[in-house]
């Protein structure tokens, strides 16, 4: 019986040092991946102190861009001014739409759901394009002053809508290059007067053009038959920077301006502008400017009409 244990113990001793011989080349071959790999990160920890330096130059190119974007945007607005003088001096003349908020109505709307039922008719900013996924914001705009008859039945020869930046936006949600449309808008709607709540009954919001009245064919004034005519009537250009502060002019098209004069012949009805960004669904192309309801009235949009009667 102790011959048969003693034989027991010592096939268990002899299979043990037949599994450790067996390990021994697998343990030499861990031991040379586990050095292939210190390798690689040694070889990783030298990668990232030369790209550490890239990086800051990267971001140093990142404002110059941001710079040169900025002052593309004061020469456009330059160039627009000076334009502005000399038509003025060649005895064309120009009507300069009043400020004040019963002269224009003006109102942001938003796409994300917890968005889509607010009213900001009251807020002093308005806003286009896109900050965060899934948050898309369009701007409506009506200048009341614009009826029949308005200026006599002058004939309109160029007209530009200039909206004021507030350079309020963070440098993560901003616009870094993009061009806004103008749009004409086919249905009534009214502008309200919330600054962040659920729109009264009647008050314009993402869903509807008059809460409890009347809604958007496609919500977010989205549909081209019914809801806004799809031909571009005035545009800003390329180039804003949504980080900047100032005059952004958006300069009437040939048909633009044939659809003021529409409206002024009475052929037609002003029921406002849609006004969207190019590219509103990028993330980043976020611009905002100062409402009808901003504190400073000579900071609120306006219309610039050159016309000869």
């Amino acid at each position: 019986m102790a011959a048969a244990l003693a034989a027991l113990f010592l096939d268990a001793q002899l299979m043990r040092i037949a599994k450790v011989e067996y390990d021994l080349p697998q343990i030499g071959e861990l031991r040379e991946k586990i050095q292939r790999l210190e390798e690689k990160i040694d070889n990783l920890d030298a990668m990232t102190l030369r790209i550490a330096p890239l990086e800051q130059q990267v971001a140093r190119v990142s404002s110059v861009a941001l710079r040169l974007g900025y002052l593309e945007h004061r020469l456009a607005m330059t160039e627009e001014m000076m334009m502005s003088q000399i038509l003025e001096k060649t005895g064309l003349k120009v009507y300069k739409t009043r400020q004040s908020s019963a002269a224009v109505a003006d109102a942001r709307i938003g796409g994300h759901p917890e968005h889509q039922q607010a009213n900001w008719g009251g807020l002093k900013v308005v806003g286009v394009g896109t900050g965060d996924p899934d948050c898309v914001f369009r701007t409506l705009i009506r200048f009341n002053e614009i009826q029949p008859d308005f200026l006599n039945n002058a004939k309109i020869l160029a007209a530009t809508l200039y909206l004021n930046q507030t350079g309020r936006l963070k440098e993560g949600e901003a616009a870094l290059n993009e061009t806004l449309h103008v749009f004409a808008v086919k249905k009534d709607w009214e502008e309200g007067n919330q600054v962040n709540g659920v729109a009264s009954p009647g008050q314009v919001s993402w869903l509807a053009t008059r809460t409890g009245q009347g809604t958007w064919s496609i919500s977010g004034c989205g549909s081209e038959i019914e809801d806004y005519d799809p031909v571009v009537l005035a545009t800003s250009g390329p180039a804003l920077w949504g980080g900047a502060e100032g005059w952004v002019p958006l300069r009437f098209t040939v048909e633009g301006i044939r659809r003021l004069q529409s409206w002024f012949n009475g052929e037609d009805h002003h029921r406002g502008f849609l006004i969207k960004s190019a590219r509103e669904h990028t993330p980043r192309t976020l611009l905002e400017f100062y409402s009808s309801e901003y504190n400073v009235e000579s900071d609120r949009p306006f219309l610039e009409i050159f016309y000869v009667e």
